[in-house]
């Protein structure tokens, strides 16, 4: 049992880690195995995200306390919170991709960039691909009329060499 000073403090703690992170990602981990837990934590910290259980009460008094509106009504279960801090998107795929390995895990809804989403969207953006690749798809799709347009002046200008050849003949 929590005395009132600690939960006192763990709603502070979890404010400020509210006003930090880039994003909060909710799930409903009910039914999942302490084994499968502990691979789910160790896959988080190595992406850098924390993940922190802590009681729907409370939850909803740091969410209260830092200003952001969750409707934390939609919360059954047991409730498990992932802090994304570098990119936004990290924990939503990394809780995406381990949910779809064990059914258990359940994505719940989030914050990033400090706008409420539903699960719905949680799992859209969770299926992007990583920032990377997309980077180096806007860049492909930059580079592509460009090089088009050089293959296409190339082409003529070796048209024009085969026309040449053929008059000097």
């Amino acid at each position: 049992m929590l005395t009132r000073t600690q939960k006192e403090q763990i709603v502070s703690e979890l404010s400020e880690k509210f006003l930090r992170t880039s994003s909060i990602v909710f799930t409903d981990f009910t039914g999942l195995k302490v084994e499968d837990m502990e691979e789910l934590r160790k896959n988080l910290r190595e992406a850098d995200v924390e993940y922190k259980v802590v009681k729907k009460r409370l939850i909803k008094k740091a969410l209260e306390k830092s200003g952001l509106e969750v409707d934390t009504s939609e919360f059954k279960g047991q409730v498990a919170l992932a802090f994304g801090y570098a990119d936004p998107l990290v924990p939503a795929q990394i809780l995406y991709k381990f949910s779809r390995a064990n059914g258990a895990l359940k994505i719940l809804g989030g914050i990033i960039e400090k706008e409420n989403l539903l699960s719905q969207s949680i799992l859209e953006l969770a299926m992007l691909p990583p920032k990377e690749v997309l980077l180096a798809r806007l860049a492909g799709s930059i580079k592509a009329p460009i090089s088009r347009f050089i293959n296409a002046l190339g082409g003529n200008l070796g048209r024009l060499v085969y026309v040449l050849k053929a008059i000097n003949k």
